[in-house]
């Protein structure tokens, strides 16, 4: 059986800055990564970052670029492709899926993150199936002239409905209620669009197919119940995201929405569990910045853990 005295699971910005600072208090480390690369979400981000201090990114693949050639340079510890089996952690050991490598731990760092939440819909998975995901950043061009939908109410669904409006596409806002989470920045103009239209108290609750790609939804008024078509050749699914808390979520105290719970030193309820990044960190709040710095701290304070461990 391996051991390590920190597992970090995770590869985002969180999880790699843990793993900076473990390197650099010499612990002894393994951080893991169930995708092919690290990191996390970044890959999905299309649009400038310009709110990381002292540098600004064109995407999040040149932030991510940037992480990797930092933790090459310090020839950190890690595993990509690394997917956790199943986890013991009142023995504090996981199997790791494709080896079937046992890994015992002293301290688990969870840098987990989010995962986008999904309509669950008939038509949504065979979407999803055919690549029909999309980036308003990204992809907004290819739907000019083209009517295409937009499902929520906070600043992604809105700022996304505002490009692909700006790029010649009629845009349908569809939100479950009158109330919408996103900032005036974003609600004013798109209230005021003249190509996009919202239609409140209203869900999507089936999603039809030409065979070939999105045909038509089927849309349900919450207030009472009555039904419309609407053809469409896009779909924008902007309902938020949920933690990735599923192996550890039995054993550590979260909140009503799922986030992990933790005190200033990233601590959770569970004596040898930390949890770090957006896993722990609701969307309001959630920054780049914030993940890495609470890395940093999770990591600083697992080295005064070890210290007195070793002293005793």
């Amino acid at each position: 059986m391996k051991t390590t005295d920190i597992l970090i699971v995770g590869g985002g910005p969180a999880g790699i800055s843990a793993a900076i600072w473990c390197q650099r208090l010499g612990l002894d480390y393994l951080l893991i990564e169930k995708a092919e690369q690290l990191g996390g979400q970044l890959m999905g981000i299309h649009n400038q970052i310009v709110d990381y201090p002292g540098q600004i990114y064109a995407t999040g693949k040149d932030f991510n670029d940037q992480l990797i050639h930092h933790i090459h340079h310090l020839k950190c510890n890690y595993s990509v492709r690394t997917p956790i089996k199943w986890i013991d952690l009142d023995k504090q050991i996981v199997k790791l899926q494709w080896d079937e490598t046992l890994l015992h731990y002293c301290y688990l760092i969870v840098a987990s993150g989010t995962s986008v939440r999904k309509l669950n819909i008939p038509g949504e998975q065979e979407m999803i199936g055919r690549g029909e995901i999309y980036s308003a950043t990204k992809d907004r061009h290819r739907f000019k002239g083209k009517k295409v939908v937009v499902v929520g109410g906070g600043d992604r669904a809105f700022e996304g409905a505002l490009l692909l409006a700006d790029c010649g596409a009629d845009v349908v806002v569809v939100h479950r209620s009158k109330q919408f989470r996103a900032r005036e920045e974003f609600r004013k103009p798109v209230l005021e669009h003249t190509r996009i239209s919202v239609v409140e108290d209203t869900i999507i609750s089936r999603i039809h197919d030409n065979g070939s790609q999105v045909d038509y939804v089927e849309l349900e008024n919450v207030k009472d119940g009555s039904m419309q078509t609407l053809a469409v050749e896009g779909i924008f699914v902007r309902i938020g995201v949920q933690p990735n808390t599923k192996f550890v979520k039995e054993y550590v105290c979260h909140d009503e929405d799922g986030y992990i719970q933790v005190d200033t030193c990233q601590r959770t309820n569970h004596p040898s569990i930390y949890a770090i990044g957006d896993v722990c960190t609701h969307p309001i709040f959630s920054s780049i910045s914030v993940a890495t710095s609470q890395g940093m701290i999770a990591a600083k304070h697992l080295s005064l853990q070890l210290s007195c461990r070793n002293v005793d």
